[in-house]
């Protein structure tokens, strides 16, 4: 079963490139999946990881079809592909949910549209028209026409009434957006010195703390999320 021994190597594109083991892209993809439950806001999506590691299930599940069924190993190996598949489901399902309690943000920001695969920009613009139309459908089409005319002058300004005598919230305090003061557990993937934290206290005063590679902290998120973009942190 040639595709379940982490000796095989996947090839990239790039003859140059790095040969990559399945072991690596299946650790790449936990955590991944694990950044980015823990993680308050949308990480970027890691299509490549997720692709490579379909890929290597199809070739998986192929073996497994030639294999015995008397092999006691085969049991095994499958509980391995459902425990894959299970992570790329919730890794999927994840941003699935962020994207549809955030997706006015998202969508607002061009730097976190950057963020989403095609696919998930396109759910996450159809999710919204079907949002906003499903608002008017429900809720604004039984206000006075006064309510209308402030929704019709409001879609024109981007902004979302709140009521039929015309009160109306503006777009972007009506947006959803992440919490970046939640606090994350996280391991340092490397030294990163001289990191900023702010005192909790209100007294806006801040200090310096050096991560230490391979230690473990509770730290705001806000402070180390640039951190966790170049991969120098992961979540825990």
């Amino acid at each position: 079963m040639a595709a379940l021994d982490d000796e095989d190597i996947i090839d990239g594109s790039d003859e140059e490139q790095e040969d990559i083991t399945p072991a690596d892209i299946l650790h790449k993809l936990k955590q991944s999946w694990i950044d980015e439950t823990r993680c308050p806001e949308l990480l970027e999506y890691d299509g490549d990881v997720v692709d490579c590691m379909l890929d290597q299930i199809h070739q998986m599940e192929a073996n497994l079809r030639r294999v015995s069924k008397t092999d006691f190993k085969i049991s095994i190996h499958k509980m391995e592909v459902d425990r894959i598949r299970y992570m790329i489901a919730s890794y999927l399902r994840c941003r699935l949910q962020k994207i549809e309690l955030y997706h006015r943000y998202l969508l607002s920001n061009e730097e976190q549209r950057r963020r989403l695969s095609p696919a998930e920009l396109k759910f996450a613009t159809e999710f919204q028209a079907s949002h906003e139309a499903h608002f008017r459908e429900v809720a604004l089409r039984h206000m006075p026409s006064s309510g209308a005319a402030a929704h019709s002058q409001a879609e024109s300004e981007s902004e979302v009434p709140l009521s039929g005598e015309g009160s109306r919230l503006q777009a972007a305090e009506a947006t959803v957006a992440p919490s970046l003061d939640t606090h994350v557990y996280l391991r340092a993937a490397t030294d990163c010195p001289g990191v900023l934290i702010t005192d909790e206290a209100g007294d806006s005063r801040t200090e310096e703390v050096d991560l230490v590679s391979g230690s473990q902290y509770l730290l705001r998120y806000e402070p180390v999320h640039k951190l966790l973009h170049k991969g120098d942190v992961h979540l825990i």
